[in-house]
C-alpha cells in the first residue's frame, strides 16, 4: 500500500520538469511505496506533452490540470488528490536525492507526532558557479536550506523540500492561496503562513539532514534584478498577510523592516561591499513592497468608509 504521495507543481517549466519527475521515478524505495502527482498550474507551455511522454515509459506518473493559477491553489490541489497519508512537496526546478523518498517514509515512522518534515536544499548554478557579488545570505531568496547534519526542530522549513502528515495539512486549510508566487508575480510568504500557524499549536516540524534536494538556479535567478523583484515581492506579501490596512500594525512593521534593513551590519566581516551594498538594496526592496502594497490597502479602506457613508 502506497504511503506517500510526492507533488510536483508546476508552471511553465517543461525542459526542466523532466529532471524533477525522473529523480522521483528513480528512488530507492519501491514503486509500491510512494506516487507521483504533477500539478499543472495553467502552464501555456508543453508542460502536459512532457508529462505524457514521460507516462509512456512510467505510467504511474499522474497528471493533474489546475486551471486557478498560483503556487498555493497548485499545492492545494496536490494535497485534494493525493491518497496517502504523507504528501512530499518538490519544486519543478529541483531534483531529489535517491533516498528522499525513503528518509520521509522513516521519519514519520520514527518521530512521534511528526507534522511536518524537510531537509538540505544545495544549489546548483547554471554556468558552473554562483557570482561572487552574490552574499551567502541572499542564496536563502534561491531555497537553499542548511540547518546542519544533525536532526534538530525547526521554526521553518523551505517549500523547495518538504513533507508533511496530511491530516496536519488539512486541519489548517492548506495553503494561503492569496499569497505563494501566482505566475509571474514574486509573492510568497505561504509556507511562513502556515507554519506559524502549526507552531502556536505546538506541532512537530523537523529538519532531516539526509532527505537531500538540489535546485536549479538558471542565469536569469543570478542577476542583481531578480532579488530585487523577489524582495519586492517579500514585502508586498507580508503585507498581504496582515489584510485590511490598520494603522499600529502599519507603523510596526515599517519600524520592523527600518531596523531589519540593518542586517547588512551583520555581514560586514565575511562579504565584500558590492556584496553588502546588493544585501541592502534587496532590503530597501522589499520595505518598498511593503509600504506601496500598504498604500494600496489604505486606499481600498478609505473607498470602502466612502460607500459605506454614501448609502
Amino acid at each position: 500500500m502506497k504511503s506517500t504521495t510526492a507533488i510536483i507543481c508546476t508552471y511553465n517549466r517543461a525542459n526542466l520538469l523532466k529532471t524533477a519527475i525522473h529523480s522521483v521515478i528513480q528512488q530507492s524505495a519501491s514503486p509500491d511505496e510512494y506516487e507521483i502527482l504533477v500539478i499543472d498550474s495553467a502552464s501555456t507551455d508543453n508542460t502536459k506533452n512532457v508529462v505524457q511522454d514521460i507516462q509512456r515509459d512510467f505510467p504511474a506518473v499522474k497528471y493533474v490540470y489546475e486551471q486557478q493559477l498560483g503556487l498555493s491553489h497548485a499545492r492545494n490541489r496536490g494535497i485534494k488528490e493525493a491518497d496517502t497519508e504523507i504528501v512530499a512537496f518538490l519544486d519543478d526546478d529541483a531534483r531529489a536525492e535517491k533516498n528522499w523518498v525513503t528518509e520521509i517514509q522513516n521519519s514519520f515512522e520514527k518521530i512521534e507526532k511528526l507534522s511536518a518534515l524537510g531537509g538540505p536544499v544545495y544549489l546548483e548554478w547554471e554556468g558552473s558557479k554562483k557570482p561572487s557579488w552574490l552574499a551567502k545570505h541572499l542564496e536563502y531568496a534561491l531555497s537553499y536550506q542548511y540547518y546542519g547534519d544533525a536532526k534538530v526542530h525547526v521554526n521553518h522549513l523551505n517549500g523547495c523540500n518538504m513533507a508533511f502528515f496530511k491530516k496536519a495539512l488539512e486541519q489548517y486549510g492548506g495553503f494561503n492561496t492569496e499569497i505563494g508566487r501566482i505566475g509571474d508575480q514574486m509573492l510568497a510568504g505561504e509556507e511562513s503562513h502556515l507554519y506559524v500557524r502549526m507552531r502556536k499549536d505546538q506541532k512537530v516540524i523537523i529538519y532531516n539532514p539526509q532527505m537531500t534536494v538540489y535546485h536549479f538556479v538558471p542565469l536569469y535567478k543570478q542577476k542583481i534584478s531578480y532579488f530585487i523583484k523577489v524582495y519586492k515581492g517579500y514585502g508586498k506579501s507580508a503585507s498581504i498577510m496582515y489584510g485590511e490596512f490598520r494603522f499600529k500594525t502599519f507603523v510596526k512593521q515599517i519600524y520592523l523592516l527600518f531596523t531589519g534593513s540593518f542586517n547588512v551590519l551583520k555581514y560586514y566581516r565575511r562579504e565584500n561591499f558590492v556584496s553588502l551594498s546588493v544585501i541592502a538594496i534587496c532590503e530597501v526592496a522589499k520595505l518598498n513592497g511593503f509600504l506601496f502594497d500598504q498604500i494600496r490597502l489604505w486606499h481600498l479602506k478609505m473607498f470602502r468608509k466612502i460607500q459605506r457613508r454614501s448609502l
